[in-house]
């Protein structure tokens, strides 16, 4: 937890939305995806589940930015590799341009990393995902490429789209 200076807003974070947030990250989710804030009355709790792969970065003790990481494994051609996937992603508009998302995304990359996910699966074109390095597949999902750990860039998890075939699929396995 980083302590600001009097006056200037306490940050915490990265790391895993605490339950007592969880209409505080509704409320962030909604604002930053320009949804309506709903009454906190009559709102269903969600389960502590919910939040597992839920990180942000607080200020002030709420949540300003949050994103969703999800692990599978994937089956293809006969080789099963752990992957995550990332979702959800927002930063309260009151904070973007700060570096917030991308600090978030970093720490992110890492958990998925530490976990053993061989694959980061990422759906979007945002200036958030181009800045860290992400490796673009185009519109729709090309069978014929793929990202993987250990290349170079911000992140250092990816690098450069992957011809697939037997061999490479077995290589990240």
């Amino acid at each position: 937890m980083k302590r600001k200076s009097r006056g200037e807003p306490r940050e915490e974070g990265p790391r895993l939305v605490r339950r007592e947030e969880l209409d505080d990250l509704a409320d962030l989710a909604a604002v930053s995806f320009g949804g309506v804030v709903r009454p906190r009355r009559g709102r269903r709790r969600r389960r502590v589940e919910a939040r597992s792969g839920s990180y942000v970065i607080a200020r002030d003790g709420k949540p300003v930015s949050h994103i969703r990481v999800v692990y599978n494994v994937l089956s293809l051609n006969g080789c099963r590799l752990k992957i995550a996937s990332i979702g959800g992603v927002c930063t309260h508009p009151d904070y973007r341009g700060q570096g917030i998302a991308s600090t978030l995304l970093d720490h992110c990359v890492q958990v998925a990393a530490d976990a053993g996910a061989s694959l980061l699966l990422i759906s979007g074109e945002r200036g958030l995902y181009r800045r860290a390095g992400v490796a673009g597949l185009g519109s729709c999902f090309d069978p014929g490429a793929v990202c993987a750990p250990g290349g170079a860039g911000r992140l250092g998890g990816l690098r450069p789209p992957l011809p697939i075939g037997a061999r490479s699929i077995r290589a990240l396995s």
